[in-house]
């Protein structure tokens, strides 16, 4: 089942639905079945308007963004003890040609670069990455972690978590070798934050949370045509689909584990 949320998250977007729709609606016209036809082609472009323009992947991002708002040092309650900032993965490719900060994804150094500022207000500070083997036999953490070093963190003060290989498998990695009883800072994409405090909460900690990466920033100085279909709309849908699936997911997997449990 892991596998199969897996593949669908890859596969679903919105222009794959909207020519699956398009395609269903030929077919029904070649069986003469043209009322449903019809009802079919005008729903796919309708879909396509709505998740082309910017209105509606907008409106949903900046929903999710604004459940949280970014990290502040000073409204951190726990200064003066030990803090784990723990930078959450989002990929990576093993390029011999790159350095380690060339090799991260751009989500990936974003996280990264966030969760380094984060650590150095604090004197106590350990910063975590995690990740498991996705890409050239290294790790995903141990990647983040020659980053980190790159960018000037002490490579004392890193622990790399070397086997989740999800949001949900970082949250109990973490639990797992911290414990629950500790202060935890998390770093992720701002749209990915509101599923990853989900996740943390779960296990029994709940983390401060420090989002980044925000796909929607408000510049009142830019004219914008929102109501033109765009490649760049689409993938912010893409970016909404992927969470809510991955809500749909751990909801799912909790919801068995519970079961099996009884």
């Amino acid at each position: 089942m892991d596998l199969f949320f897996n593949a669908l998250k890859g596969q679903f977007n919105s222009l794959n639905f909207f020519f699956i729709l398009i395609s269903i609606a030929f077919l029904l016209l070649q069986v003469k079945r043209k009322k449903a036809a019809k009802f079919v082609f005008i729903f796919a472009f309708i879909f396509f308007s709505l998740t082309s323009t910017a209105y509606l992947p907008r409106y949903l991002i900046t929903k999710m963004e604004s459940k949280y708002v970014p990290f502040i040092g000073d409204q951190f309650p726990h200064r003066d003890d030990t803090v784990f900032i723990q930078s959450l993965g989002g990929g990576y490719t093993v390029d011999p040609r790159l350095e380690p900060t060339g090799q991260l994804s751009w989500v990936s150094l974003g996280r990264l670069a966030e969760a380094i500022r984060i650590a150095r207000m604090f004197d106590k500070s350990v910063l975590v990455v995690s990740g498991n083997i996705a890409s050239g036999g290294e790790s995903m953490a141990s990647v983040s972690r020659k980053a980190a070093i790159q960018l000037g963190w002490e490579e004392k003060r890193i622990v790399a978590l070397e086997t989740p290989a999800t949001t949900q498998q970082e949250a109990i990695a973490f639990t797992q070798r911290f414990g629950k009883k500790v202060n935890l800072i998390l770093v992720t994409d701002a749209i990915h934050m509101p599923r990853a405090m989900n996740f943390f909460r779960e296990q029994g900690i709940t983390p401060f949370p420090a989002p980044t990466n925000y796909l929607i920033k408000k510049d009142k100085t830019l004219f914008s045509l929102g109501w033109i279909p765009s490649a760049e709309n689409l993938q912010l849908m893409d970016r909404v689909w992927r969470e809510y699936l991955g809500s749909i997911k751990g909801g799912f997997i909790n919801s068995k584990s519970k079961k099996i449990k009884l």
